[in-house]
């Protein structure tokens, strides 16, 4: 057991002070899982699967420190390698780090599989909408609208354009991931993409050349909103 940190010996110092250099191992950036060892009030240790000690010290301890205060020695959770050597001979630790990475993994997967998800909508500008998805910030762009939430009767004008957009600030809205940068934490969402599915089912029941009765809803800048009598959904 480890008994003061002056003890705790990184088993990849010791591979390389043994003459061991074709190592594989975890590299920066990487999520593994790290066992907790030791516990100290401005560092706490932590095994990584073998390959060395991790530690969190400063502000990601700070940060951390709800999870770490239920921690118990021998729970594992996963962590993000921050630097493969803090200069003191340790792997440097980030749980948040690590929280984020397993978030943008799961918002990527779920762009893959078409899943529609709700979000919150947390601001508005003159391009679109603010929301937060899975805590992470996404951009609902006008473009992206549906037809029910298209502002509408105002010409383009700037300011109007964002008094309509805020009516929806608090609100939650059906979305698709359709773009996804983690680098540059870019999370583009589509609220048109949710119905073009059902649209085109319904769609489906009427051949071109057809007349149908509908009812102008709303005038924009970039054309006329029509909802037909038989079937308002369209």
């Amino acid at each position: 057991m480890i008994t003061n940190s002056k003890k705790v010996k990184p088993i990849l110092n010791q591979l390389i002070k043994a003459g061991v250099t074709n190592l594989t191992g975890p590299r920066e950036g990487d999520v593994v899982e790290a066992e907790l060892i030791r516990k100290m009030p401005r560092e706490v240790y932590f095994d990584i699967d073998g390959f060395g000690t991790g530690v969190i010290y400063g502000q990601e301890l700070v940060n951390a420190k709800n999870i770490i205060k239920n921690l118990k020695l021998g729970d594992h959770l996963p962590a993000k390698i921050a630097n493969l050597d803090n200069g003191e001979g340790y792997i440097e630790l980030s749980f948040s780090e690590a929280e984020k990475q397993q978030v943008w993994q799961q918002i990527k997967e779920l762009q893959e599989s078409g899943e529609i998800v709700k979000a919150k909508v947390m601001g508005a500008n003159s391009g679109g909408l603010n929301l937060n998805l899975l805590n992470l910030k996404a951009f609902l762009p006008i473009s992206q609208l549906s037809n029910d939430h298209q502002p509408k009767n105002i010409e383009g004008e700037r300011e109007k354009i964002i008094e309509e957009l805020k009516k929806m600030i608090g609100e939650e809205v059906s979305v698709k991931i359709i773009d996804v940068n983690p680098r540059s934490s870019k999370l583009i969402v589509s609220e048109r993409e949710t119905a073009s599915a059902n649209i085109k089912e319904l769609l489906s029941n009427y051949q071109i050349g057809q007349e149908v009765e509908g009812i102008v809803s709303g005038i924009a800048d970039f054309g006329v909103f029509v909802k037909l009598v038989d079937n308002p959904d369209i």
